[in-house]
């Protein structure tokens, strides 16, 4: 079983959402333009985390998200961001992890990610 010394870490950043990024993105999307930014949005910042590092350009595949919206997130606004890393666990022959990206301490996105394991 793999072992991975920064489950339950945390590190949070400040965010400003660039409106013309949220605009392609609503566009994409076939959103109206409008200033609030829809919560999945903001999952294209978890790369920006060093905690997120070890998973950028590896072979993962997102098996399942989870949002919790209790306030809505504008572009015009400050926002903070806390990513924790909440688990990683070997299933068979494939390694399970959990990423939770709290946004101004209300709002979350819950993401499991799954990669085969490699020996």
């Amino acid at each position: 079983m793999l072992h991975y010394s920064n489950v339950g870490q945390t590190e949070t950043k400040h965010i400003k959402v660039d409106a013309s990024s949220l605009h392609a993105y609503q566009t994409l999307f076939e959103m109206p333009l409008r200033s609030e930014v829809p919560l999945l949005f903001f999952a294209r910042y978890w790369q920006a985390f060093e905690l997120f590092q070890p998973f950028v350009g590896a072979e993962v595949m997102l098996v399942e998200t989870t949002l919790h919206q209790t306030k809505p997130l504008f572009c015009d606004q400050p926002i903070e961001a806390t990513l924790t890393f909440k688990s990683a666990k070997q299933i068979k022959s494939f390694e399970r992890f959990q990423f939770e990206l709290m946004l101004n301490e209300t709002n979350v996105i819950q993401q499991t990610f799954v990669r085969r394991h490699t020996i």
